[in-house]
């Protein structure tokens, strides 16, 4: 039975579970309501996809006639990996990315990411938002370190995909008031990567990295800030995105319900014109 048990053990480590059991808890620990194996529906494909770890806070007031649905989303892909297959960030110098920094740094459905800059938050306090003062992530590849021969996939595109994928079909109705944040965390080192001032690759480990990359979703945004955290880090990250997240959804409680009404309002009207629009089509062909 022990040998039985060894083995098992050796088979959850290389599946990568415990690792997610321990993302699950570092979340629940913080006060998130935290689901584990939770699906989502890929905007893409139409399939049915299982994101790791979907970790919450969320409230629900009313504004008469209505109920306003606020969630704030740490959508976790978790990655293990053997020390010889690290992880690298490649990055390059951080843009000004102006007064609309903010709508750049999770995906939002349209009444989260719309009553964002109205919120009276001091958003430079909050972790979930923050990102290296100098360099931000473009890509990300699994290295291959040594002469050994096995598995040459690389998972870095699929972590950052299923992330992303994640986040965005997981904001519900484009009139409930929802932020996503997603995140890979890697149970190893954590590299950066970029080219300094004499066109020199510099390379640092890092324990949390941000990467905005392009891919392009239908009915989704075309472009993904993923933030990558090591598993040594995994704690302090949580409790800062706690901390981010509850303050998210305290500042979305006070906003004026004026703000609330007119822009369902206009996501309504809006939605009226389409179905016109569609339903005159439909009845030319």
């Amino acid at each position: 039975m022990s040998d039985q048990i060894d083995e098992i053990q050796k088979w959850l480590r290389k599946k990568g579970y415990p690792l997610e059991m321990q993302v699950a808890k570092a979340f629940g620990d913080v006060g998130l309501r935290v689901q584990q194996g939770h699906y989502y529906q890929d905007l893409e494909t139409g399939e049915q996809r299982e994101i790791d770890v979907l970790a919450r806070e969320f409230s629900i007031f009313r504004i008469a006639p209505r109920l306003i649905n606020i969630a704030v989303d740490v959508v976790v892909e978790c990655k293990g990996h053997p020390p010889d297959r690290p992880f690298l960030v490649f990055s390059t110098a951080k843009p000004d990315q102006g007064s609309g920094w903010r709508r750049l740094m999770c995906a939002g459905s349209r009444l989260g990411k719309g009553l964002v800059d109205y919120l009276e938050l001091d958003t430079d306090s909050l972790p979930l938002f923050k990102a290296d003062e100098e360099w931000i992530g473009y890509g990300m590849a699994q290295a291959k370190l040594g002469k050994k021969d096995g598995d040459n996939r690389d998972g870095a595109f699929g972590a950052l995909m299923q992330a992303s994928k994640a986040s965005c079909a997981l904001l519900g109705a484009p009139h409930l008031c929802t932020l996503s944040f997603p995140v890979v965390v890697v149970n190893g080192p954590l590299f950066d990567c970029h080219l300094d001032e004499q066109g020199e690759t510099v390379v640092t480990e890092v324990e949390e990295h941000v990467i905005e990359w392009a891919y392009p979703l239908p009915h989704g945004p075309a472009f993904h800030t993923v933030r990558v955290v090591t598993q040594r880090r995994l704690a302090t990250f949580a409790n800062e995105a706690a901390r981010s997240a509850k303050a998210l959804v305290e500042a979305y409680k006070v906003l004026p319900e004026s703000l609330y009404l007119n822009a369902i309002e206009r996501h309504e009207a809006e939605l009226q014109v389409q179905r016109i629009q569609e339903s005159n089509h439909d009845e030319k062909f």
